[in-house]
């Protein structure tokens, strides 16, 4: 797709090195590096750094669920210069929700296909989040004293701690909860290089 649209640059959330250890095309991440070498097309790939800071994938996941943020599931943190940062997201929704509607709005603003989930038999109100996987926050998210926690990748026993610990838990799916943050990158650079091309 970038090669048809003759980009010079590929920008994403999700990293291509993972575990790569050589540029070889003898996997699936080593034949994209090298295509990309060969046609002239940079990589610039955000991971655990837009998860945690200010605006990044967590506050724009946030957004969509309607939650006010009030604090970091992991954190706060600080840079050198005293900026916050964190990962996952807590916060209020605007008034109290029925869970079985709160999980039709997450499936609609996320765009997700399917949603698993607990159902806790409470309302919905003060929500724990956390982009990609997450299901490592549920006791965060009780000892918080949140009712839900909107997350992916959720494990079978996690599943069984969230039931245990009678949470709502709902695994929207990985790519949904972290896509919500292409548009702000988009919008980010339209606004910080105007000459610039954006294409999502």
């Amino acid at each position: 797709e970038a090669i048809n649209a003759n980009a010079q640059l590929i920008l994403s959330h999700h990293p291509m090195f993972f575990e790569l250890k050589q540029v070889n095309d003898n996997s699936p991440a080593g034949k994209k590096i090298v295509k990309m070498l060969q046609h002239g097309i940079s990589g610039f790939c955000q991971h655990t750094n837009l998860d945690c800071v200010s605006g990044g994938v967590n506050d724009a996941l946030a957004d969509k669920l309607g939650v006010a943020v009030e604090g970091f599931l992991d954190g706060p943190h600080f840079t050198k210069d005293g900026q916050e940062y964190g990962m996952g997201r807590f916060g209020y929704l605007t008034s109290p929700v029925d869970f079985e509607d709160y999980l039709c709005d997450v499936k609609f603003v996320l765009n997700s296909s399917g949603l698993r989930y607990h159902n806790a038999g409470k309302p919905v109100s003060k929500v724990a989040l956390c982009g990609g996987t997450g299901g490592n926050f549920v006791e965060t998210a009780k000892k918080l004293g949140c009712d839900t926690l909107v997350t992916a990748d959720v494990k079978y026993h996690q599943f069984l701690e969230a039931k245990e610990l009678n949470l709502n838990i709902i695994d929207a799916d990985h790519f949904c909860t972290e896509n919500v943050v292409v548009p702000v990158l988009s919008e980010m650079l339209k606004e910080g290089f105007p000459n610039i091309e954006v294409v999502i």
